[in-house]
């Protein structure tokens, strides 16, 4: 079964009075550190990216075709 990395790149988000915002720095940490959290039973990997203010969240996913076979 081929591997393939997948990764995401996370942009904490704030909802106030129905608009969305970046996260303030604070607020992003708190956010970061939530998903970062969540993410862990499921073996997925989280790296905090301080400079950009995201959250990359990657895992490995088996290839879609090779798993037909």
């Amino acid at each position: 079964m081929t591997r393939v990395r997948t990764c995401l790149r996370l942009y904490p988000t704030m909802i106030e009075y129905c608009q969305a915002r970046l996260a303030r720095e604070t607020e992003a940490q708190s956010i970061a550190k939530k998903m970062q959290k969540l993410c862990t039973p499921f073996g997925t990997l989280t790296r905090w990216d301080e400079e950009q203010r995201r959250l990359e969240v990657s895992a490995k996913i088996a290839d879609m075709d090779s798993s037909r076979r």
